[in-house]
């Protein structure tokens, strides 16, 4: 009897011991290996709803996130190339579109500018980009990023450097949102987002990105992101067509 009191006073010790955000892990794990199990090895509504639970209880503490952003872009047009780099100190919120950007350097064809012709440069870096420059801009974490999306049919099984994944191919829903379509690559086993690819075309012009995450304090956060698409431009009577690359690095994060 003793024996036996001493032990149900462990586990409960252990059961109170436990932090609700490594709970929330446990079970949003259990959902995704309930979502492979015989009757429903391929529902990617489950795992994605497992993903998102897990993600929203691990945000709600963090009131404010800030982290160094470096955008290395090449355009490539009628008139030649051009190269720059824009580093950025970033703060705001997970699920916010409103990101403060507060540029620290900017390098054009490898050439440090001066404070002041800063604006110039943001200028034309936007003006190149029309539509497509807030994407690349805004960090874009997955929790605002799908908000609007919706899982469609069945997740896939594919490996990623070797590990196993689900992938998630998503579509708008709730009056749609920056990308007609978005892919997602969810880990099997400790489901965390692996990778993500969202394309969005307007008019003919065009953009694909993809993007590398990692799991910082519970929370899936991007650490390389790779643009590529184009922009159809017109000046007077001639209609002519800009190809960029732009690379994105999202270091030093800070949670609050």
């Amino acid at each position: 009897m003793m024996k036996r009191l001493s032990i149900l006073i462990t586990l409960g010790l252990l059961l109170c011991a436990t932090p609700p955000a490594q709970s929330q892990q446990r079970r949003s794990n259990q959902m995704i290996a309930e979502a492979r199990s015989s009757n429903r090895t391929t529902d990617a509504r489950v795992l994605f709803n497992a993903w998102r639970a897990l993600q929203r209880q691990n945000s709600r503490n963090v009131q404010r996130i800030s982290l160094v952003e470096r955008l290395n872009s090449r355009f490539e047009g009628p008139v030649g190339t051009w190269r720059s780099t824009v580093d950025m100190s970033v703060s705001g919120y997970l699920t916010s579109n409103n990101w403060q950007n507060s540029v620290t350097r900017i390098l054009d064809e490898g050439r440090s500018v001066p404070r002041n012709e800063w604006n110039t440069i943001a200028i034309e870096w936007r003006s190149l980009l029309g539509e497509f420059a807030p994407l690349i801009e805004d960090p874009a974490f997955p929790l605002q990023l799908f908000e609007n999306m919706t899982p469609s049919g069945k997740a896939r099984a594919e490996r990623i450097d070797g590990e196993p994944h689900w992938r998630i191919e998503m579509v708008p829903s709730r009056g749609g949102g920056p990308y007609q379509r978005v892919t997602l690559w969810v880990h099997q086993e400790v489901g965390y987002l692996s990778r993500s690819r969202a394309v969005a075309t307007y008019n003919r012009s065009s953009i694909d990105v993809i993007t590398d995450y990692k799991r910082l304090n519970g929370i899936d956060v991007p650490f390389r992101r790779y643009f590529e698409g184009k922009v159809q431009q017109r000046r007077r009577t001639r209609v002519s067509t800009l190809f960029f690359a732009v690379q994105g690095d999202y270091t030093n994060y800070l949670f609050r």
